[in-house]
């Protein structure tokens, strides 16, 4: 029983590190577009200095990048995923979804699920025999698949 709580203490505490490495990226890449106030100044060309000033405040834009890291991430954590440059709360634009992505979603796991552990239990108990090579090719391409 230690080593399975060990085991899972490692996991949780790799978990961590990867998921602070994820966040940076994404925050990276979401901020590689450019200045958020450019960017809706393109789309709206008659804003008053109050309105960018209200832009800026918004996206922090004077603040430096590890502070805005930082909100960014306070924000995610608290469900807060901000606003569209375009059309408001994007949050707004994804609950919507959630369920038709459920009613996808869920069926594929319990068909992977139903699938997955019988061929897997069958392949282990065949190791190195052609069929678990078989099913080890099949898997391994069927992972490296884009979906």
């Amino acid at each position: 029983m230690g080593s399975l709580l060990n085991y899972i203490i490692r996991r949780v505490l790799f978990a961590i590190p990867v998921f602070l490495a994820v966040s940076i990226i994404t925050f990276l890449v979401t901020n590689a577009a450019g200045d958020p106030v450019q960017i809706v100044r393109l789309g709206i060309r008659n804003l008053n200095p109050a309105q960018l000033k209200a832009i800026e405040d918004y996206f922090h834009v004077h603040e430096p990048l590890y502070t805005r890291y930082f909100l960014w991430l306070s924000d995610l954590i608290r469900g807060n995923l901000g606003q569209s440059l375009y059309s408001g709360s994007v949050a707004g634009k994804v609950v919507p979804w959630i369920g038709s992505t459920l009613e996808l979603q869920i069926p594929a796991l319990l068909l992977a699920l139903a699938i997955g552990i019988p061929i897997g239990i069958y392949s282990a108990k065949r190791q190195y025999s052609k069929s678990d090579i078989a099913v080890t090719t099949t898997a391994i391409f069927g992972i490296s698949m884009p979906t």
